[in-house]
């Protein structure tokens, strides 16, 4: 999860060279971040039901 935090900010750089490509890549990165945020906390839900 660090990496791709640290993968989006560090494509900002990329910002003013590619800027389309930069933004896409900082999108994804974000979206890694989210899906593996709400993942861990489904599962931690999960073992509260049982």
């Amino acid at each position: 999860m660090s990496v791709a935090g640290l993968g989006a900010i560090a494509n900002f750089l990329w910002v003013p060279y590619y800027p389309v490509w930069a933004l896409t890549l900082v999108a994804v990165n974000i979206f890694v971040v989210w899906a593996l945020c709400t993942g861990m906390r489904r599962e931690a839900d999960d073992d509260r039901e049982t």
